[in-house]
């Protein structure tokens, strides 16, 4: 348990400062570099862009469900409902939305209440979005096991 919990924090430790020198570099020069290769063009929201937006959300439906495949067997006692906001409650954090972000959006200068809608919002979908696939695992689980069930009942 001891080399477990050691790994874990130093692969996290590691993987942290990469990711925030990364996200350092990406703030203080990237996005000066991009913006004058964007300047004097307009970025304008359409249905051009919501329909291939809505048909390549499917990854992130697949890489969720994925996620929640690989652990399902580490919580199989919660039940659906919890399973679901454990998967909601992983994505927030390997995405940074469950502490980080509503505090640096505040940080920033962002009102209390811009923080909460803005974030819920993104908690309250994630947390549907775990429900329906925890809800869906459990489902299928259901209905394979009556089919397993009637198949040793005839045999």
């Amino acid at each position: 348990m001891r080399s477990l919990v050691l790994t874990v924090a130093v692969a996290a430790l590691l993987s942290s400062i990469a990711g925030f020198c990364l996200h350092v570099f990406s703030a203080e020069w990237l996005q000066h570099w991009i913006a004058a290769r964007m300047e004097g063009r307009a970025m304008v929201s359409s249905w051009d862009v919501r329909v291939p937006a809505a048909i390549s959300a499917i990854e992130i439906g697949l890489g969720a469900s994925l996620t929640y495949w690989l652990l399902r067997c580490r919580f199989p006692a919660l039940g659906w409902a919890r399973g679901g906001l454990c998967l909601a409650g992983l994505i927030l954090m390997i995405k940074g939305n469950l502490i980080r972000q509503p505090l640096m959006n505040s940080l920033v200068g962002n009102p209390v209440e811009v923080v909460a809608v803005q974030d819920g919002m993104v908690w309250v979908t994630w947390a549907v979005m775990g429900w329906i696939i925890a809800g869906v695992f459990a489902l299928f689980d259901r209905q394979n096991r009556q089919d397993n069930s009637l198949k040793v009942q005839e045999a």
